[in-house]
């Protein structure tokens, strides 16, 4: 038998990917600061609602940040087939299995992690934040207190315990599963959503953390795990492909990019029930057009907002491939890539940043939101560094955070 390859032993990042995650990064944390100086700079994207935007600005820096979670779901996707690649190189199927197994139990222990850290310091961290914006907070009718939260890293825990299990899925004619599931998962809320308008307190438990946003007496979820699949299992689609042939496989993603873009405008245009909302877009007002269903993702936002992230993914492929032989360039690239080399210590450290930053200095500004974020960038990329020597060097310890 050959030697067998340690599924934990690091390997040389793509600089690209790291530089497009450090990107995303620096717009969710835009995102976070305007919740947490209170700033009502969204208008509560659930099903159900009737949401408006209280200005054009307010829109635009409000939107801009969708990108950040379609594209960390879909970089997930990516990062967990080149996993599975990177250590697929034996011949042998014995050996093959028993890198399957660790890969397996790696994704398990990571996604029991996230799950763990959302319910415990990231949910502490929300406490700091406005009532209307934090955890617990009072947004049913019956005013109920709110005692967990499930957001963003309930989701990609979970997506990672799926995708152990998806990469089990063979080689050959992988794509047809793949995207059998993709269609399912953007169906299915259409079905499961009760017709009854979020607010409510009603809603059963299991409904609410797979299928719809929203509140059940103590339990509050943003991110329900299945309409966030499609996009998931996008991302191991094509990274299974990135080893193979970078270039081809990029151009595919930004052909596949504006086709959705292009699917998006005949989608929203056809109605409501699709856009899982009741905002009926004014032709007098354009940017109604653009009041798409978050929580969660509705059709329309799955078209519009994967299209847009799938482009702009390329547009840093591009961007690293045109300076890769310019040394000062590359140099500077690596640098700001830092931060998305480490994005879950970068993400739980991040929040009490915020909070300590608020207690020192806080009014509601778009201008302080910029400031404080490009701040917190350049405060947390030094430590990210030395995270990530310390993580190299104790990769045992440290390969699940």
């Amino acid at each position: 038998m050959n030697k067998i390859i340690n599924i934990n032993k690091p390997k040389e990042r793509y600089l690209y990917i790291d530089f497009f995650r450090a990107f995303l990064i620096f717009l969710m944390t835009l995102d976070h600061i305007s919740s947490f100086m209170g700033m009502e700079l969204y208008g509560k994207e659930y099903w159900g609602t009737q949401f408006m935007y209280p200005s054009t600005p307010q829109f635009i820096f409000r939107v801009i940040t969708h990108v950040a979670a379609v594209g960390f779901i879909f970089l997930l996707g990516i990062s967990i087939s080149l996993r599975h690649q990177k250590y697929y190189l034996s011949d042998d199927l014995e050996e093959r299995l028993i890198i399957k197994k660790e890969l397996t139990n790696y994704l398990l222990i990571r996604g029991l992690i996230l799950i763990l850290l959302q319910l415990t310091i990231v949910n502490i961290a929300w406490l700091f934040a406005p009532s209307e914006h934090g955890v617990p907070t009072s947004i049913s009718s019956k005013n109920e207190e709110i005692w967990i939260y499930l957001g963003i890293l309930w989701l990609t825990g979970m997506c990672c315990i799926i995708g152990a299990l998806a990469q089990w899925i063979p080689s050959k004619k992988y794509e047809y599963p793949f995207i059998i599931f993709i269609i399912s998962s953007l169906i299915c809320p259409i079905f499961f959503i009760p017709k009854d308008p979020f607010p409510s307190s009603d809603f059963p438990f299991i409904m609410l953390m797979f299928f719809y946003a929203g509140q059940s007496k103590w339990l509050y979820v943003t991110y329900p795990v299945i309409p966030w699949l499609s996009i998931l299992f996008l991302g191991m689609m094509f990274g299974r492909y990135i080893n193979k042939d970078h270039k081809t496989t990029m151009k595919h993603i930004l052909y596949v990019g504006l086709i959705f873009l292009f699917l998006f405008f005949p989608f929203r245009y056809i109605g409501n029930n699709i856009n899982i909302n009741y905002n009926k877009w004014d032709p007098d007002n354009l940017i109604t057009f653009f009041y798409l269903t978050k929580y969660p993702p509705s059709i329309p936002f799955f078209l519009f907002w994967t299209g847009i992230t799938f482009i702009v993914f390329y547009i840093f492929f591009t961007v690293e491939n045109l300076i890769h032989n310019k040394l000062k360039l590359n140099s500077l690239l690596k640098k700001i890539s830092i931060t998305g080399s480490t994005p879950l210590f970068y993400y739980v450290i991040h929040f009490w940043l915020i909070v300590l930053l608020i207690q020192i200095f806080s009014f509601p500004s778009y201008v302080l939101v910029i400031i404080y974020a490009i701040l917190i960038m350049i405060i947390l990329t030094p430590i990210c560094q030395k995270y990530r020597t310390i993580k190299k060097k104790n990769y045992k310890y440290l390969k699940f955070l």
